[in-house]
């Protein structure tokens, strides 16, 4: 820091040598974590020829800080300067972020129109279809939830079973399970997973019809997740006079499903037991399938 402090005291430095060492000055201050220094010294690099790398560094630090409207502000001006790529499905994020900070604090208005926001922004990207349906069956319109779902089914598919119990407890709730039957079924058999079945049985709650689906589910894709659904659907079929040894057998299996049942960022490997749009290891967004270890 002192070494490029001094170099940019010295008046008969040269505008590209200052730059640069303005630069310098601004990583050492990012590397030490005085961050407020960092943002400082990468913000007086606006319009030199170190603009877009400092602009990058800039949307890493207030994501780290989840200083969402200003990660917004940062993004939009790399998506103009049109050097590094779209940032449009990084926008939809932030805003969804914003929504969700909106909502715990009880700012419903700031909320929405961060949402509308975020589906300006990437049209099709799928997380807020997401939000937007977890927001609306918290406040009770159920319809509304399904009816941002469908669409999400309808363009990415694959994410679907990240709210397909929602879905189903929302169609339950505005009376129309057998419509959400069928799509759920249909769904199944493109892209099966045991998320799908689970909501799938809430809707046709039928112990001895679910145990067929999951038994056909285990035939075409063996697993211990699916063995241990069908082991404990017999149970439940049989009463609770069920022999303790074979209790004490799916107890086992289902401490043993628990590592299939995470999510793997792709990009560095790192596994959470519940789905992130962010992966907590590397910061990378969208670097989490949708699917858990077990349905890749």
């Amino acid at each position: 820091m002192r070494v490029h402090q001094h170099l940019l005291n010295r008046a008969d430095l040269p505008a590209a040598e200052r730059d640069r060492a303005q630069l310098g000055l601004a990583q050492d201050y990012m590397k030490a974590g005085l961050f407020d220094h960092a943002e400082d010294a990468f913000k007086a690099l606006e319009g030199t020829a170190f603009d877009t790398e400092a602009r990058l560094a800039l949307l890493t630090l207030h994501e780290r800080s989840r200083d969402w409207r200003a990660a917004v502000d940062d993004a939009q001006k790399l998506e103009r300067a049109a050097a590094t790529g779209s940032y449009a499905p990084r926008i939809a994020h932030y805003w969804c972020e914003l929504a969700i900070e909106a909502d715990a604090k009880q700012q419903i208005a700031d909320g929405d129109a961060a949402i509308r926001k975020a589906r300006e922004a990437a049209p099709q990207a799928p997380r807020p279809m997401v939000v937007a349906g977890e927001r609306a069956r918290k406040s009770g319109d159920h319809a509304q939830a399904v009816q941002h779902w469908r669409l999400l089914l309808a363009t990415h598919p694959a994410a679907f079973s990240l709210v397909a119990r929602d879905y189903a407890a929302s169609a339950l709730a505005i009376g129309e399970q057998a419509q959400a039957l069928q799509e759920l079924l249909a769904l199944n058999e493109r892209n099966p997973s045991l998320d799908l079945l689970a909501a799938i049985e809430m809707l046709e709650p039928q112990p001895a019809v679910q145990r067929e689906r999951v038994a056909a589910h285990l035939a075409k894709h063996p697993g211990l997740s699916a063995a241990r659904e069908l082991l404990r659907l017999r149970i439940a079929e049989r009463g609770s006079g069920e022999e303790a040894e074979v209790k004490s057998i799916e107890a086992a299996i289902a401490r043993a499903t628990q590592p299939l049942q995470r999510y793997r960022c792709a990009a560095c490997g790192f596994e959470v037991q519940h789905y992130f749009w962010q992966c907590p290891g590397c910061l990378n967004w969208d670097s989490l399938p949708t699917q858990r270890l077990e349905d890749l």
